[in-house]
């Protein structure tokens, strides 16, 4: 599992501080970089955020989608009319099973 840090965050550079050698351009040898210990969560823990990734992706790709038919929504109204435009975006909507509240 990777846990996403910013290379500069304080973690990170204190482990990577305790592996590096003295030089001016801080290095870390392969072998040290593998042989760094990370915390692996519990398995009901890992479980939830596999679930929580998955549900983010899903939500992610849906907005993808609403965005795309929103857009051509817009374009349909303006070549065609506002009826014929609404009645499309409703069936694309129903397709993908959202309902407007």
């Amino acid at each position: 599992m990777f846990i996403r840090n910013t290379p500069r965050s304080p973690i990170v550079c204190e482990i990577l501080d305790l592996h590096t050698t003295a030089s001016m351009y801080p290095a870390i040898s392969t072998e040290d970089l593998l042989n760094i210990p990370i915390a692996i969560p519990k398995e009901s823990t890992r479980q939830k955020i596999t679930e929580k990734v998955r549900a983010s992706r899903k939500a992610r790709e849906q907005s993808k989608q609403l965005l795309e038919i929103a857009k051509t929504g817009v374009e349909r109204a303006i070549e065609t009319d506002e009826a014929t435009a609404t009645t499309w975006i409703n069936q694309q909507l129903e397709a993908l099973g959202v309902k407007l509240t």
